[in-house]
């Protein structure tokens, strides 16, 4: 079965789960409200989660220069990734994946935030793992909510 929806929304997940339910003679249940129940529920702990973060203070800056997170990396799956400075910055490049490549913005620590070039992927959190002083891993995920739950963890290839 597969539902197909022009538009990033709940309902094709409402309609998929109200025809699993008939197929399998379940108790029928309100997908809809479920859902947007749970929705809201998120945007509410994401919230809590901001004004926490904000009690908190200012984010820890990163271990390394900016340079140290520069290089490339590698995973099985996805290819490589290039991070390279860029204005002052960094900048995040799969290379056999076009759309996920995006500005890297301090986030606290080794952590950074990714704006995807292709609006479709929106933002992810970008981890670095350091040791003895070096980017070894970096890992993300690409909208876990709708896109792909996976964690891609990509190793330096250096």
């Amino acid at each position: 079965m597969a539902v197909l929806i022009n538009a990033e929304a709940l309902l094709a997940r409402a309609v998929a789960l109200q025809v699993l339910d008939a197929a399998l003679d379940a108790p029928p249940r309100d997908w809809s409200a479920a859902l947007l129940e749970w929705e809201r529920a998120a945007e509410e702990q994401a919230a809590a989660s901001a004004s926490t973060e904000e009690d908190r203070g200012p984010p820890a800056p990163p271990s390394l220069p900016l340079s140290g997170y520069a290089g490339t990396y590698e995973n099985g799956l996805l290819g490589r990734a290039e991070v390279a400075e860029a204005s002052g910055g960094l900048h995040l490049r799969l290379t056999d994946h076009g759309g996920l490549d995006g500005p890297l913005a301090p986030s606290s620590g080794d952590a950074f935030r990714c704006r995807w070039s292709n609006p479709v992927f929106g933002e992810s959190e970008v981890g670095f793992d350091v040791e003895e002083g070096r980017a070894v891993r970096l890992r993300f995920q690409v909208r876990p909510e709708f896109i792909d739950p996976l964690v891609y963890e990509f190793r330096r290839a250096e």
